[in-house]
């Protein structure tokens, strides 16, 4: 988006990216913030208020290993949530591809916000 561009957390990360997503929550986003990021299904994926707070909806910290630790609790949730056109399988599959493009992104928003 193109308010990301000039984001001080966002600034770097490419127009498009891919990231693990594993919630079916929309939230609206409250008044004088600015939306981050989107995505086709959630159209609130990270907003910012003024220059202090940020919040992001999509998972940074989801990597190949934490996938695999959390296996029992999303498979739950995909049941759960009625979703039966993904399996726990397919999400570890995904998090394996996912895995080396995400790294160096959330290493670049850890990095920027802990200089804030």
């Amino acid at each position: 988006m193109d308010s990301a561009k000039s984001d001080r957390l966002l600034k770097e990360f490419p127009q498009r990216f891919k990231v693990f997503q594993f919630h079916q929550d929309t939230f609206e986003i409250p008044a004088n913030c600015i939306r981050l990021a989107k995505s086709d299904r959630y159209p609130n994926q990270a907003f910012r208020y003024e220059d202090f707070i940020w919040a992001i909806q999509f998972h940074l910290e989801m990597d190949e290993n934490v996938i695999n630790d959390c296996a029992i609790a999303l498979e739950q949730g995909l049941k759960d949530s009625g979703i039966d056109d993904l399996t726990i399988e397919q999400t570890i599959e995904e998090g394996k591809k996912l895995s080396p493009l995400v790294q160096p992104l959330a290493d670049r928003f850890m990095q920027e916000f802990l200089e804030i």
